[in-house]
């Protein structure tokens, strides 16, 4: 068996998850509620804004930080809100445990050729696109803003989510550096440029630094 029948396999497996399967279910669910929907919307986006503001480190607005109060009050007691941020946690967590397992694999045979711990900077970035109408249109933004960051980082990247919704947009994006601090740099230089190239709305980040 090829690695390639392997990687089918493996994505075939994760897609029979139950992990993968609640976190579709409770996705469905929250999709069917306009409501929901909206505040699940404002929390990602707050909650990327609190981020932001802190790893930059910048004041955080006391009423930015009222208004998510508010609203982690309101998903308490919103039983499909939470139970759609529970199952993505668990399935956020799973894809992780299944990177460091491969990136493990290889490390030690990588590091004893090579003489250097690199580190692999890993990165989602949800977008909304309220301006979109259909998903040719969707594809077209989203084919211009894979193109743009291949051509100005050398990152591999593609769409990972929320193919069949045509306002959001769900990009994956791995890099490959020498040091954390390498990383981190890169990381804030790719979502500056997101945000001055691209129309759509960050309203969700989630990155991590794995040792190669």
């Amino acid at each position: 068996m090829s690695v390639y029948d392997t990687a089918t396999k493996l994505a075939s497996e994760i897609r029979n998850s139950k992990e993968y399967n609640d976190f579709v279910t409770n996705m469905k669910n929250i999709k069917r509620d306009k409501d929901n929907e909206y505040l699940l919307s404002e929390y990602k986006k707050l909650q990327y804004n609190l981020q932001y503001a802190t790893m930059n480190n910048k004041k955080i607005d006391k009423k930015a930080l009222k208004k998510m109060e508010s609203i982690q009050n309101k998903i308490r007691d919103n039983e499909k809100i939470y139970n759609y941020l529970l199952s993505e946690e668990k399935f956020n967590l799973m894809m992780d445990n299944i990177n460091k397992i491969i990136a493990q694999t290889v490390k030690e045979d990588y590091k004893s050729k090579r003489g250097i711990n690199m580190k692999i900077l890993v990165m989602k970035v949800d977008l909304r696109a309220a301006y979109v109408h259909s998903l040719k249109e969707k594809r077209m933004i989203v084919k211009s803003i894979i193109g743009k960051l291949q051509n100005k980082f050398n990152v591999s990247i593609r769409e990972v989510e929320n193919q069949d919704l045509h306002q959001r947009i769900s990009i994956g994006i791995v890099k490959l550096e020498l040091n954390s601090k390498d990383s981190d740099q890169s990381k804030d230089k790719i979502l500056n440029f997101i945000e001055e190239n691209c129309e759509a709305e960050i309203i969700d980040i989630e990155s991590e630094i794995i040792n190669y």
